[in-house]
This record gives C-alpha cells, sequence and structure tokens, in this order.
C-alpha cells in the first residue's frame, strides 16, 4: 500500500531517482556468478526496445570536489595504459554486440560520460568510435551526446575533431559563476574559460549544447544563484540547462566539512527547496519553459532527445535499455539491472580474461519491473494515464487531491507543488524491498567508509 507519510516535510525531504532498481555492492555482489548472471545474453530479446549506449571514459585531469562519479587521474596513466583501457572498452563493446541478444537491436543513442570524456587521446577517440560503428546495429538518426569540461572543450581543434566522428550535442558543467565558491568546491577553470568554451563551441557551429548548474552550493545564497542563471541564460544561451541540488555525500571531505560548520551559509533542505521554486520561475521567464526533465529546462519547444529519457525507461510501459561500457557504467538490460568495477585496473584484468568486468546487479522481481514506470514519472513531471498500473490508481488519485498532481486531458503531470516534491513522490512507489535496500546500503556503506552513491572511495575522508 502506498503511504504519503513525510510527503511535504522538509526535514524528510528526499532526492530524485536516477536509478532503480538501486544496486547495491554489499547485496548485489557477483563476484564468481557472471557467467550464470549473462546467460540472458545467449537468448534472443523479446520485443523491441530503444536502446542507450553509455560509454564511460574514467579519466579526469583534476577532480572536483562536490562529484560523486567514478573517475581517475589522467596523469596517473601513460598513452600505453589509456590504448590498453580502450582495448578493453571494445572487447566489452564486442562481448555484447555479438552476442544473441542485441541481434537486431538498434542503438538509437550513444552517451560519453565521465570522468571527462573530452580529455582522451583524439586517436584513442576515434577506435572507440570505430568500434561502435563495428559492432552495433546503429539507429540512421541517432543522438550522441557528450561530455567535456570548460578547460578540455576550449579547444577548436579537440571540437572539431569529435564533430567529425559524429558527436551532435555536448554537455559541460559550469557549476556556478561565482569566483570563491569555484575554488573552494576544486573546479580548476575560472569563469573567464567558460566564455571562451562557448565562444570555441559556435566556432565550430555545433548545433546543440547544454550546460550544468549546482544549487544550494555551500556559501551560495539567492542572489548568486540569481546571477548564475542570469549569465547562463543571457550571455551562454545553451539549448539545455540542467540543474542539479547540492548532494552532501556522507563519509566525504567536503560533507564533514559542511558538518563541521566551516561555512557560514551552508547547504540545507530550506534553502534548497527555496531555491529549484526560485530556478523553475525564473527560467520560465527567460524563455526556458520548456522542462524537458525535472531538472532540465531548454528554450526550443520540441528539442532532441538528450539520451537521459532512455536510461529512465522512456516514460512509457514498453520501456528502453540502457547498455553501459566501461568501470562505473550502469546498465539495465531485460529486467537485470548492474555496474561494472569502480576501479581502471579490475575493470581491464576482468575483461582481458574474457569476464564481464561487473561486481555487483541483481534481477527485477515483477513487482520491482512494475514500479519502475511510477518511480521515474516524477522525473518526466508527467505520464500519460494509460501507462499507470491499475495498483497505482488510488496513489495518483490522493496526489491530485493534495495538489501535487493534476489531471490534464490523457496525462497526469506534476503541479508546481508536486515538482518541488518530485524525490518524495518518486519515493511512493518503491517496493518495500527496495526501500529497506537503500537504507541498508547506506548502512553499510557509513559502516565501511564508503561513498553512498557507487559504494566507492570517490572523495571520502578516510
Amino acid at each position: 500500500m502506498t503511504t504519503f507519510s513525510g510527503l511535504g516535510d522538509i526535514s524528510k525531504r528526499i532526492n530524485l531517482s536516477w536509478f532503480y532498481p538501486g544496486i547495491s555492492k554489499f547485496q548485489d555482489d557477483l563476484k564468481g556468478n557472471q557467467e550464470k548472471y549473462f546467460n540472458f545474453l545467449n537468448t534472443p530479446h523479446e520485443g523491441s526496445k530503444p536502446v542507450l549506449l553509455y560509454i564511460h571514459i574514467p579519466f579526469c585531469e583534476s577532480f572536483c570536489a562536490y562529484c560523486a562519479c567514478f573517475k581517475e587521474p589522467l596523469g596517473k596513466y601513460t598513452h600505453d595504459d589509456r590504448s590498453r583501457f580502450v582495448d578493453a572498452l571494445l572487447r566489452e563493446m564486442e562481448m555484447y554486440a555479438h552476442s544473441e541478444y542485441f541481434s537486431g537491436l538498434k542503438i538509437n543513442h550513444i552517451q560519453f560520460g565521465g570522468g571527462t570524456p573530452s580529455c582522451l587521446d583524439n586517436d584513442l577517440m576515434e577506435k572507440i568510435f570505430a568500434g561502435i560503428e563495428k559492432n552495433f546495429d546503429l539507429a540512421p538518426n541517432r543522438g550522441v551526446s557528450f561530455e567535456g569540461n570548460v578547460m578540455t572543450l576550449k579547444s577548436v581543434n579537440k571540437l572539431q575533431h569529435l564533430k567529425d566522428l559524429g558527436v551532435k550535442r555536448l554537455s559541460f558543467g559550469i557549476q556556478t559563476f561565482d569566483e570563491q565558491i569555484r575554488k573552494e568546491l576544486k573546479i580548476k577553470a575560472a569563469s573567464a574559460d567558460i566564455y571562451e568554451t562557448v565562444d570555441a563551441i559556435h566556432s565550430v557551429g555545433f548545433p546543440s549544447f547544454a550546460i550544468d548548474l549546482i544549487y544550494n552550493l555551500p556559501n551560495q545564497d539567492l542572489k548568486l544563484l540569481e546571477n548564475d542563471l542570469l549569465k547562463t541564460c543571457r550571455e551562454i544561451a545553451p539549448a539545455f540547462i540542467q540543474t542539479y541540488r547540492f548532494n552532501q555525500f556522507y563519509n566525504t571531505w567536503l560533507q564533514k566539512k559542511i558538518a563541521g560548520g566551516y561555512y557560514a551559509n551552508p547547504p540545507s533542505a530550506e534553502k534548497e527547496l527555496l531555491m529549484f521554486e526560485f530556478i523553475m520561475d525564473f527560467l520560465a521567464k527567460q524563455g526556458y519553459n520548456n522542462q524537458v526533465l525535472i531538472n532540465m529546462f531548454s528554450n526550443e519547444p520540441s528539442p532532441d532527445l538528450t539520451g537521459l529519457e532512455l536510461s529512465l525507461g522512456n516514460n512509457n510501459p514498453q520501456g528502453s535499455y540502457a547498455l553501459g561500457l566501461g568501470p562505473g557504467s550502469m546498465s539495465f538490460l531485460g529486467k537485470r539491472s548492474y555496474r561494472t568495477y569502480c576501479s581502471i585496473k579490475d575493470y581491464v584484468e576482468a575483461v582481458e580474461a574474457h569476464q564481464f568486468p561487473v561486481e555487483a546487479g541483481n534481477v527485477c522481481t515483477e513487482e520491482v519491473a512494475e514500479s519502475r514506470l511510477m518511480v521515474f514519472f516524477p522525473n518526466f513531471t508527467r505520464t500519460a494515464l494509460t501507462n499507470i498500473p491499475p495498483k497505482y490508481q488510488d496513489a495518483i488519485g490522493q496526489l491530485v487531491r493534495e495538489g501535487y498532481a493534476a489531471f490534464e486531458e490523457n496525462e497526469v503531470v506534476l503541479t508546481k507543488k508536486g515538482k518541488l516534491w518530485a524525490g518524495d513522490i518518486s519515493f511512493l512507489f518503491y517496493t518495500p524491498d527496495e526501500k529497506k535496500k537503500l537504507q541498508t546500503s547506506f548502512y553499510y556503506s557509513l559502516k565501511n567508509k564508503k561513498n553512498p552513491f557507487n559504494q566507492d572511495d570517490m572523495n571520502v575522508s578516510q
């Protein structure tokens, strides 16, 4: 039974869900069981679903303090080391592409994330694109999204090379224009570098790019947030603006710094709620009134797909698949949710031993598979009424009665109030087992001094 306890309680406000079912290496350890787990690849897939191919490039030239994504220092690896990693990536690619399961499945979107994909050598990036073309059946109108950072995307040569390879959409993080906060977060680029990067993107002629902003940052107030939004809309003018709440991941040194009272104006649940409402109102007035996803705003009425839609099940019962390659990547295939090793060494050695480099994974129960659509519907801010399973009709009706959602034509849509509590609404539809698993994974992460995001050592204070 879905309950509404806690909904509207700021002290219990929940972050949005981007992965479901959850993966925990403390509860989903697959060591020694990979072969049995991946037996499904020996049989044809059922039906036809759009597929997102996600490539995780785990190298960064410098580490930002807030980032929990898996990465390792670029300077630690020679060109030969990086080439060995790419060879492993291509072998992992072949393990899927040559399986019975992938026969006839088309790749509809290719997304590069990390890490910092744009810091990888041009010749190695060419090998990856060639491998994708060789191994997979690619949809003619496929999208290709590519994450980078300000410093590496300043290079016109780098940008032209990416465009020639087929990249259609770039994204990079601004986070904030405030120089002091940027230094606190260990962001290497200065604000002036952002403008150089944007000029370079325009000079090469990329049709679309997206930027990231973070709100509820340490020492950030509404005035600083408004300045970030104003500069972004009027001076940068990207096709997409993605806004991310600042995550205080336990066990990290930055979280302990905040908890220790270092900042005069620390992040808070109250500030986060206030800032997200401000963001939605401000961006709508600046022409970014197409809320493509709960945290993504566009100034285009019908923008191309970003790839994120496919990782979230495509907002329909037929769903979509996400195949993640590279260390620290996540996949959802055939009701299986799993993650590769958060270690370049472990990843490469597993692939070279002809094993799937997967450390943790599970198989959805029918109950979890059914709930997945409803867990992700707040990310899209709406879903068709025909998508809602009968068992969830009462919960939707209650959300409408309490003003968190409304019926519009053939859809249920989140109201402004509902958008402010989207994470909590998403959590309403977690199965009891998934709620318990999330709590248990958090407990074991604290006990083992791991970052709860991937249960790894990203920015952990030892």
